[in-house]
């Protein structure tokens, strides 16, 4: 019998949502997009659940990292163009709704996993391997800048995809609207890792408790300065870095911890690098 793939979804401690679930496990959030009769589609009640369940969760002190996974047999099929309106001016005041919503993920100061299975096609493409900070793909997952496929485009996504994958690759992309396969996807640098569907629960799970076994102020301040310096020069990212992230944290009690335990003789002479307990401070 075929796998039946179902999202982790945690203890469910946040608001009560109509399109998606917020939960928690341990030090791990979890935004599930739970629309799944309509393929995940976003329209712009489901994007403001999204973005308010995302930030409900960003505001609980427990939660060093987020995941966001979906139900159903795809991650997301795009925005529902059913719903655009036909006149042309409000049709891009829905969509400069629908931005003001996506650009909300930018502001998030904990890092960000998608859990990806299935189809993710146009503005699910976005939420699968661009809104966030890291990616893991099933092996079924089909990632798409699908709009040329509807009569219309993605080009909105250009600059992004570019940056990523360069220029030529995003026009191809953008131009034939296909399906592009996890393994190629992984390659260009655009998602982390590709994984079995029946593994990718743990294998994302995984990944975020590695991260989350971090010092919590690093790793927020490591986020801030990737997203920071991103348009900067290599010199004047290597001062931001030094001189407003590397630098106060010295003063935290979590350096003061890792320095007394990990530089023992012990380590310098090759042994195992010890994980102490943070305090988040």
């Amino acid at each position: 019998m075929a796998f039946k793939y179902e999202p982790f979804v945690g203890q469910q401690v946040y608001g009560k949502y109509n399109k998606v679930i917020a939960s928690r496990k341990d030090r791990l959030g979890f935004l599930t997009l739970n629309n799944p009769m309509e393929g995940n589609l976003l329209d712009l009640d489901m994007m403001e659940e999204v973005v308010s369940a995302v930030r409900e969760i960003e505001a609980d002190d427990k939660v060093l990292v987020i995941i966001i996974n979906a139900a159903g047999r795809d991650y997301s099929l795009g925005i529902d163009y059913r719903k655009i309106p036909a006149n042309g001016e409000e049709a891009a005041r829905f969509f400069e709704k629908f931005v003001a919503h996506a650009v909300a993920f930018s502001a998030l100061s904990k890092p960000l996993i998608s859990s990806v299975h299935g189809r993710a096609y146009a503005g699910g493409c976005a939420l699968a391997v661009r809104t966030p900070d890291l990616a893991v793909l099933a092996e079924d997952a089909r990632i798409a800048l699908a709009g040329m496929t509807l009569g219309l485009t993605c080009a909105a996504g250009f600059k992004a995809t570019s940056r990523i994958v360069g220029p030529l690759k995003a026009k191809e992309y953008i131009l034939t609207g296909r399906d592009i396969d996890p393994h190629e996807v992984v390659s260009l640098g655009m998602a982390n890792k590709v994984v079995p569907l029946e593994k990718l629960n743990d294998a994302t799970i995984e990944f975020a408790e590695l991260i989350a076994s971090r010092p919590p102020n690093a790793i927020k301040a490591s986020k801030k300065v990737f997203n920071e310096t991103y348009n900067m020069t290599p010199v004047e990212a290597w001062n931001y870095g030094l001189q407003k992230c590397v630098a106060p944290l010295t003063d935290t009690e979590d350096f003061k911890i890792a320095v007394d335990a990990i530089f023992t003789e012990d380590f310098i002479k090759g042994g195992k690098t010890p994980l102490p307990k943070w305090k988040g401070r």
